[in-house]
């Protein structure tokens, strides 16, 4: 949000990123009480009788009543269409209730600078044939053997013009101006195998 202008929606993404990392080490630390302090994830399993998981409505409702003990709620705050498409339909056939927080100005399928620019950059890591000559001026001198997460980071210290610029020609040299983020199928099918053995 602070990167192209909307201080506000920065502001506010920097706060309630804060507060969900805040549940995570707290349902972490509830996660580790309910197993009597069990660390390894290959001894996770069987989780549900020990803490069953709700909705977040369900579980704030039971705080508030304090009836709350051990209650599991699954969260998604990434907001992807493959939240929707692929997670979903794993989280229904496993009758496992999820909250998913979607960021709605995106639900038209605009994709966000960052999925755009790792597109791209993976898809020039496939073609040896395009020199760093070719890459934008900004991220030129990293070279071609730089990471994917160093070029990124050298993109966010632009202006807004000169990282839509950047992009613009990744895209153009790396032909995939208009492509969608590929589906991370690996994650997904980690976490159909997670909830199966929870």
């Amino acid at each position: 949000g602070v990167g192209v202008g909307a201080f506000a929606a920065g502001v506010f993404h920097l706060m309630m990123h804060a507060c969900f990392k805040a549940l995570l080490f707290l349902c972490a630390g509830a996660v580790m009480h309910a197993l009597h302090g069990e660390l390894r994830m290959s001894h996770m399993g069987g989780l549900r009788e020990k803490m069953p998981i709700t909705t977040l409505d369900d579980a704030l409702d039971q705080c508030e009543q304090g009836l709350a003990t051990d209650l599991g709620v699954l969260t998604f705050d990434d907001g992807y269409a493959d939240s929707a498409t692929l997670a979903w339909p794993i989280l229904r056939e496993l009758e496992v209730p999820a909250t998913f927080f979607l960021t709605t100005g995106l639900l038209d399928g605009t994709s966000l600078w960052f999925d755009r620019a790792a597109t791209a950059l993976r898809a020039l890591r496939a073609r040896p044939d395009v020199k760093s000559g070719a890459w934008p001026p900004a991220l030129r001198e990293l070279g071609s053997r730089a990471s994917i997460e160093e070029c990124l980071e050298r993109l966010k210290t632009l202006s807004e013009a000169e990282r839509r610029e950047a992009i613009a020609t990744l895209e153009d040299t790396a032909g995939t101006s208009g492509q969608r983020s590929p589906v991370h199928r690996d994650r997904l099918e980690n976490l159909y195998e997670s909830l199966r053995s929870y």
